[in-house]
């Protein structure tokens, strides 16, 4: 049961944002947290039974903190009900699925379908993402979002997808030869959709799989051509890029004088202060840079006190009601509170919240580091994630993690499981035996990707820890 509550999540989390723009009722883009509703009930169950959990302290003081923190916004500020119910349902929606590694063991075998599924859903954003560039009613990329509502959002999930097999080729758990195309593959969505951040996060999806190996030899072996493959890669979806986009700089522009002469700084970061405003007709980022609107709040609420634990959950964000909004959210709506996380992050939770957010995925990041040691399988999920959370980190600062729901509730999953692995390998947890395949008339050999698993020394996986 909860297998397939976990698949029709991943399923529904990465489609229902899609489904809702095309007209379907709301009750689909509330899907996913009905079904995280039902894991909420499976984990609270097992905790109840088994009074087990694999955590260690550090996130226990970390969520303590952070819970703390928001009882003190929601205190100091006088949120109204409304807004703390929405501000409740926005930052703890991902709880259940984070929780549920920590109280239940995976196996590898799950693990695996799981990121094959959503490697099935990252190649069925190719052909999608095309049409949508065909069919657009104008040469902007933003109408290419496949079924992630926005450009930026699928080109940091196929980007993240690359440093995952990146991962798995330099474990050796993938072949090159399924390497190769799947990477070109799922490149062409980031090359024809406009997004700028695909530039800077795919260096980092070649290069951090390779440095964050374990072994010095291993790391030599394996960057030369890592970076030769990487620079190629990056060398056609430049030139795709200037193509299609590079006016968009002015004459004779491209994507590298763009970066060289600091226009993208420019694009970010633009200055504003609390007299900013659109020409009409234009968007709030007219005026607004996505840097700018992590730094608005500190200029427009004067409090000090207010820019070290937020204005309180809620209290700024928009919602489909009025009855859920706070008293700032239409202020906040001017500054830009939804174009990156950091932002939502300052107006609600401030300083403080954006730091505990920061430690946080340094916390995951040392813990994969540990696991991704092991030469199992969960050391190669370890590598990928270990690359991909420095990417999402950055991305705080590009669009709003909190809020797209197709990458968090898998990001938090991942991050659980990760953990989880942690924990059994410090408390010397059984784990799962790898066994060579016999030679086969295909010519594999021991210690070629494909490996057999076997479970003589682990408890069945749906028994407590």
């Amino acid at each position: 049961m909860i297998n397939a509550l976990v698949y029709m999540l991943l399923a529904i989390a990465f489609v229902s944002d899609w489904l809702a723009a095309l007209g379907l009722p709301r009750v689909v883009s509330l899907a996913p947290e009905i079904i995280a509703a039902a894991l909420t009930l499976i984990v609270a169950l097992r905790l109840a039974r088994d009074r087990t959990i694999m955590i260690p302290p550090k996130y226990i003081f970390l969520f303590g903190t952070m819970f703390v923190l928001i009882l003190a916004g929601i205190v100091t500020n006088s949120v109204q009900s409304g807004a703390v119910f929405a501000g409740l349902r926005t930052y703890f929606r991902y709880a259940p699925i984070f929780l549920l590694p920590l109280v239940y063991y995976f196996s590898n075998a799950q693990i695996k379908g799981y990121l094959k599924f959503v490697l099935v859903l990252a190649l069925l954003q190719v052909p999608l993402a095309v049409y949508q560039k065909i069919t657009a009613p104008n040469p902007s990329g933003d109408h290419i979002v496949g079924t992630l509502g926005t450009s930026g959002t699928l080109s940091i999930f196929l980007v993240a997808s690359i440093a995952m097999l990146t991962a798995f080729l330099v474990k050796r758990r993938i072949r090159l030869f399924h390497y190769v195309p799947l990477v070109l593959f799922l490149l062409i969505p980031p090359a024809i959709n406009e997004t700028v951040v695909t530039f800077i996060l795919l260096p980092l999806a070649f290069a951090l799989p390779v440095l964050l190996v374990p072994t010095d030899k291993s790391r030599l072996r394996l960057l030369i051509p890592m970076v030769v493959f990487g620079s190629l890669i990056i060398g056609v979806f430049t030139v795709a890029y200037d193509s299609q986009y590079g006016d968009r700089w002015g004459e004779g522009g491209s994507l590298g004088v763009m970066i060289m002469e600091g226009k993208a700084l420019d694009f970010l970061y633009k200055g504003a202060d609390v007299d900013a405003r659109p020409e009409e007709g234009q968007g709030t980022m007219a005026a607004v840079g996505r840097l700018d609107a992590v730094v608005m709040p500190l200029k427009v609420v004067d409090d000090p006190v207010k820019h070290w634990l937020g204005n309180g959950i809620g209290n700024a964000q928009a919602s489909f009601h009025e009855l859920f909004e706070g008293d700032l959210t239409e202020e906040a709506a001017l500054y830009g509170i939804d174009f990156t996380a950091a932002s939502k992050l300052m107006w609600e939770i401030g300083i403080i919240g954006l730091g505990l957010s920061f430690l946080f995925f340094w916390f995951v990041f040392k813990d994969s580091r540990q696991v991704l040691a092991a030469s199992d399988f969960a050391g190669a999920v370890a590598l990928g994630w270990a690359s991909i959370v420095p990417m999402l980190a950055a991305t705080m600062f590009y669009t709003s993690l909190v809020d797209k729901t197709s990458l968090g509730y898998f990001m938090w999953f991942m991050s659980g499981y990760v953990i989880s692995k942690r924990c059994q390998l410090q408390s010397g947890y059984p784990q799962e035996e790898e066994v060579e395949k016999a030679p086969s008339p295909r010519g594999y050999r021991p210690g070629m990707p494909g490996v057999a698993y076997r479970t003589t020394r682990l408890r069945s996986y749906n028994r407590s820890y």
